[in-house]
């Protein structure tokens, strides 16, 4: 248990800019996202910070196959 702890304080987090660039959205999306706790993340006074798996779970959660999404006028 103290291991896994000493893991995840050893872990690096993502600011919200970081995130932003990542996916090549503004930090305000990443701050909405936030807020709409579409993303999950870790408020420390007025910071956010998002774990890399907390991200990686967002992308899978949005993740869209081919086909999916679109109305049948557009295809």
């Amino acid at each position: 248990m103290m291991q896994k702890r000493d893991e995840r304080m050893n872990e690096q987090l993502l600011t919200p800019a970081q995130v932003g660039e990542r996916l090549q959205v503004t930090e305000r999306t990443v701050y909405q996202w936030l807020r709409d706790r579409q993303l999950v993340g870790h408020k420390l006074g007025r910071l956010w910070r998002i774990r890399p798996e907390d991200l990686e779970a967002f992308l899978d959660r949005t993740r869209v196959s081919a086909g999916e999404g679109w109305e049948t006028s557009h295809k």
